[in-house]
């Protein structure tokens, strides 16, 4: 598994409820993505940052998406971001999920 930090700046005619609803129109998307187990969204309105923590069952599949000609193109058009977007993969060892209270090795 592949847990993946994405951030992004955004317009400063923004606001972060602004924000949130760019977000809304944008949950069906993610439905059926290949490989992506989770999406949480994420807003940093102090920053004017604003990004996602996504959750791939492989480092390809979250490739495929996310540095995609098409994926980059549509963040910038709708956030109105300027500068590059930074992506942090990272290796998942273990979760800890205290809802099923389990804990798993990858």
């Amino acid at each position: 598994m592949v847990l993946v930090y994405l951030s992004f700046d955004y317009s400063n005619q923004y606001s972060k409820e602004d924000i949130k609803n760019k977000y809304s129109n944008s949950l069906d998307r993610y439905q059926n993505v290949n490989g992506l187990i989770k999406k949480y969204y994420t807003i940093n309105s102090k920053e004017k940052l604003a990004g996602g923590v996504y959750l791939f069952k492989d480092i390809e599949s979250a490739k495929n998406l996310l540095e995609s000609k098409i994926f980059r193109n549509r963040i910038k058009k709708v956030f109105g971001t300027k500068k590059e977007m930074k992506f942090e993969y990272e290796s998942v060892q273990y979760i800890v999920d205290n809802t099923n209270e389990q804990i798993s090795e990858i």
